[in-house]
């Protein structure tokens, strides 16, 4: 399978260095693209030193236009899937190979990396959000879904081509989902460990209020 890594990432210098270090063991430089979403603090420039591809966003669009953005790189050079990476270090770089073998295995248009044994391991009121939007995202796609919120995922570009995102923001990841499943795409899941993120760029009242409100257009 030919896969394109994509990392959206906005004011990530510290982590991403690690991130990165760790792709590296298993794809090759050509095919990872780190999404800086306008970031201030040098993301850019860490990323170029890793000699992996950078695509720059002339300001902060949001994690669904760069994620848009890494799509676009995929579906033009051909490549068979994506996936997605966050660049705070979350997601186990490991999980790669755990997600490509699902997706071939069980010819999957959508394999997620799920937390959903260690939502215990979260704080309280992150495990309850975590809980309440997968269980809306899996109603509204018609499909069980086991963490919806997860960053890590592979996604064909087969399915890409069929989609039409319009959220943007952190939104886009649970739309992307809920068309999928709408769609009758075949969504497979993997065990991923629970990582703490030293720094989230998450606004829990504004992105609650943009994720009601698609959730409601897609009722």
């Amino acid at each position: 399978m030919n896969i394109l890594v994509i990392i959206p990432a906005y004011n990530a210098a510290e982590t991403l260095p690690g991130v990165l270090q760790g792709v590296l063991g298993y794809c090759r430089q050509d095919d990872v693209v780190v999404i800086d979403d306008g970031s201030t603090d040098g993301t850019a420039g860490a990323a170029a030193r890793s000699g992996v591809r950078v695509s720059r966003s002339p300001g902060n669009e949001g994690k669904g236009a760069a994620l848009a953005r890494g799509f676009a790189h995929a579906v033009a050079g051909g490549y068979d899937a994506v996936v997605t990476l966050d660049a705070d270090g979350q997601h186990p770089p490991g999980m790669i190979p755990e997600l490509v073998r699902c997706a071939s295995a069980g010819e999957c248009d959508v394999v997620i990396a799920s937390r959903r044994r260690g939502f215990a391991a979260m704080r309280p009121e992150r495990a309850l959000s975590n809980r309440l939007t997968t269980l809306l995202v899996s109603l509204l796609a018609g499909v069980r879904i086991e963490d919806s919120q997860c960053g890590c995922r592979l996604v064909s570009t087969g399915l890409l081509r069929r989609l039409s995102l319009a959220a943007g923001g952190f939104q886009a990841e649970s739309e992307l989902l809920i068309q999928a499943g709408r769609l009758g795409a075949r969504i497979g899941h993997v065990g991923c460990p629970v990582i703490a993120s030293p720094s989230s760029h998450i606004g829990h009242l504004r992105d609650t209020a943009k994720f009601i409100a698609l959730c409601l257009r897609y009722l």
